[in-house]
């Protein structure tokens, strides 16, 4: 017998996705509140959003945190509420080292396999 498991479905509501992608290219700062899986703590957050990212299980925006004082990525499914946009972001994509660090992977046959 055979049982799969199946990723949880994370829905993003449009009242949260639709403010960070407006904040994105008009590159401005929003106001979350965010649930951290670490400690499940709520809190407010500042953000300046640059990139949005889709990964095969959930939604991520990566953005500078002020509170954090560094670059996070943050779940969209664990944002409550609708994100506030406001001023212009201090800080954008140019100045996220991570993410602008050039990684180079290279793959190779696993040695403990016959060439047969």
């Amino acid at each position: 017998m055979i049982d799969l498991i199946r990723p949880i479905p994370r829905n993003i509501a449009p009242e949260v996705l639709r403010p960070l992608v407006q904040a994105i290219p008009e590159k401005r700062r929003a106001d979350i509140c965010y649930t951290s899986l670490k400690d499940g703590d709520t809190a407010e957050r500042i953000i300046s959003p640059h990139t949005l990212v889709c990964t095969p299980l959930r939604w991520h925006v990566r953005a500078d945190c002020e509170h954090a004082d560094s670059y996070r990525d943050f779940v969209l499914s664990r944002i409550n509420g609708v994100p506030d946009i406001n001023d212009n972001a201090a800080s954008g994509k140019q100045d996220d080292g991570l993410w602008n660090t050039d990684v180079t992977i290279e793959f190779i046959p696993a040695l403990h396999f016959d060439e047969k």
